[in-house]
């Protein structure tokens, strides 16, 4: 605020332009400085944030490596008749999850190749099966895919 000599003592005009552009400077860091933490937490923990595809990327990894498991302890001579059982009921939904109060469904595909994994393979006999798990949270409509090539010996 500048003051001014009059005849009578010192007495405030008011505030110049450069003053008061300061001050709405000033106030408008300091605003952003107290609303962009509000946003940045609304776009990383609301529907279809980073946090849901974390999530999301966690429960396919558990349930691959579920599948996986279940696969690996099939036996050389059980592999054929499980692999043939699974290609023919493919896809085929397992049990859903929660995570978070959230629903996740779960879908299973598995589908017999020959060696070369293009050629399709309806007896299962050479060994390779393309084994794929989707999990879907039904809420944001997000979907997340792995597949991993399964052989009568191991991955």
């Amino acid at each position: 605020m500048t003051m001014r000599w009059r005849k009578n003592g010192l007495t405030p005009e008011g505030f110049t332009l450069i003053e008061i552009l300061t001050a709405i400077v000033i106030a408008s860091v300091i605003g952003v400085a107290f609303v962009t933490p509000y946003f940045i937490s609304a776009r990383a923990f609301g529907p279809g944030g980073p946090a849901d595809q974390g999530q999301l990327s966690f429960m396919t990894l558990g349930q691959m490596e579920l599948f996986r498991s279940e696969l690996s302890a099939l036996s050389a001579d059980q592999w054929t008749s499980s692999i043939i059982s699974l290609a023919s009921a493919s896809p085929y939904r397992a049990p859903d999850g929660f995570a978070d109060g959230k629903p996740f469904t779960v879908l299973r595909r598995v589908a017999c190749f020959e060696s070369d994994l293009s050629t399709t393979d309806q007896s299962c006999s050479s060994g390779y099966a393309l084994v794929s798990v989707t999990v879907a949270e039904l809420r944001s409509d997000q979907s997340l895919t792995l597949s991993l090539v399964k052989t009568r010996e191991g991955l």
